[in-house]
């Protein structure tokens, strides 16, 4: 009698990267323990690797230490619906490797279930979703008065995200000296739009990185503990920003003129201690970013000024509706006609 065949393995090619995740994302009480193993965060990833430094207790990460971690493969065969499997802030187990020059290495065996995300679109597919950073609990929204253009609509948009995730905002306006070139009349329509915000109870920072004479004192004291990302367009100054809160290592800044402050030149998310205390993720410039699946009709109660208001209808959508006390809350000026559009512009692509 012939003996039987054996079992060809289990193909994983066709998988979801959920499934994948479902094995590799565990609770860290059931991650293995033992002299090979250590817990560690993930301070930059790159395409088939990541540097993570260990982190024997929450928030003490020891960035003199970074390890070159690598993912099993057998969590890297399915069909990918997420860019990565990792991203930055990500807490992982780790299993040691042997000795190796210029840096140990580890595997990347278990990652920890993840509390804040913040995403955007795949520029190589938009059916797919890019990770940026994950673990958050402050995001700093940082735009600049003129070099590019102040853009209210998409600080409105990452006050939206940190509802969704959970995360404490603060708002910084960024090379404030370029505010004397705006005509008169601009300059008093920006500041009616800074005390709306700072009177919905936003913090709201004015100042500018570039000039040592200019004091930075409330943003260390907000991001002395935890871990914060910087975010906003290219060039408004996130790395000069976070160059002023004495990092470990310094970030790169490409000058321009004095008056502009520096481009930025960040190419990837990674993660930086800062001489104050907590921790800082500077991102790349992200021009649009996901803010998950938000249903029109709850769109609303991610924006404070409309909490409130008492429509006739309870599914009022607040765009067409008749007797809207949000449309006549805008009418009377008692909610800010801009944060209504921005409001309107993402209803759109929620619907």
């Amino acid at each position: 009698m012939s003996p039987p065949p054996a079992k060809r393995p289990i193909s994983r090619k066709n998988w979801a990267a959920e499934t994948l995740r479902e094995e590799f994302s565990v609770a860290e009480g059931q991650w293995p323990k033992g002299d090979e193993f250590f817990y560690a965060r993930v301070v930059e990833v790159h395409k088939g690797f990541a540097f993570v430094s260990p982190e024997r207790q929450l928030y003490q990460i020891d960035l003199h230490d970074v390890w070159l971690g690598t993912v099993p493969r057998r969590f890297l065969l399915g069909k990918k619906s997420t860019r990565k499997l990792l991203a930055v802030g990500d807490r992982v187990c780790c299993q040691r490797l042997q000795e190796s020059e210029p840096l140990p290495r580890c595997w990347l065996i278990k990652v920890a279930p993840r509390q804040a995300c913040l995403a955007r679109d795949d520029p190589s597919n938009s059916e797919l979703e890019h990770v940026i950073a994950v673990n958050i609990d402050k995001l700093v929204i940082v735009s600049s008065f003129v070099t590019p253009p102040l853009s209210f609509q998409l600080i409105d948009r990452y006050l939206v995200l940190a509802v969704l995730q959970g995360i404490t905002p603060i708002i910084f306006l960024n090379k404030a000296d370029l505010l004397q070139e705006m005509s008169l009349a601009e300059q008093q329509q920006v500041n009616k739009r800074i005390d709306y915000y700072r009177q919905l109870g936003y913090q709201l920072l004015v100042g500018q990185a570039n000039d040592q004479s200019i004091a930075l004192t409330d943003l260390p004291k907000n991001l002395s503990t935890g871990i914060s990302v910087f975010v906003g367009h290219s060039g408004v100054g996130k790395s000069s920003l976070v160059n002023r809160l004495s990092p470990l290592i310094p970030q790169a800044v490409e000058q321009q003129r004095l008056t502009t402050g520096g481009r930025h030149v960040t190419t990837f998310a990674s993660l930086i201690s800062l001489g104050a205390g907590g921790y800082v993720i500077d991102t790349p410039g992200v021009k649009r970013f996901l803010l998950g699946r938000i249903k029109a009709t709850e769109l609303a109660r991610y924006f404070r000024e409309f909490s409130d208001k008492n429509c006739r209808y309870r599914s009022c959508l607040h765009e067409h509706e008749p007797q809207c006390a949000i449309k006549d809350a805008v009418a009377d000026g008692t909610i800010d006609q801009a944060r209504y559009s921005s409001y309107l512009s993402m209803l759109r692509e929620c619907q």
